[in-house]
């Protein structure tokens, strides 16, 4: 058994690895592995649709939060792209 799937579900202090840090090259090692998975047809929720009561709970969830002003210069810049369009067609 590989010792790290072995501890994977310890959580915490508990595990062996908490406070260690990866080496750069085992962090690229790692991220190359992972590359492609759970993306498109093998990620779980891949084609499923979230309920309505789901999005409302979402919607509720994040009303008010404040924004970041970099994220208010993506909504606006993002808006403007699609007033835009909706003009030209």
């Amino acid at each position: 058994m590989n010792l790290s799937k072995k501890y994977q579900n310890i959580p915490g202090t508990n595990n062996p690895n908490y406070g260690k840090h990866l080496s750069e090259p085992g962090r690229r090692k790692i991220s190359l592995a992972l590359k492609g998975q759970r993306t498109g047809k093998d990620h779980h929720n891949f084609g499923k649709h979230l309920s309505k009561v789901t999005r409302e709970k979402i919607s509720e969830k994040l009303l008010g939060r404040p924004l970041s002003e970099e994220t208010k210069k993506k909504v606006s810049r993002g808006l403007l792209r699609y007033n835009q369009q909706k003009v030209m067609s």
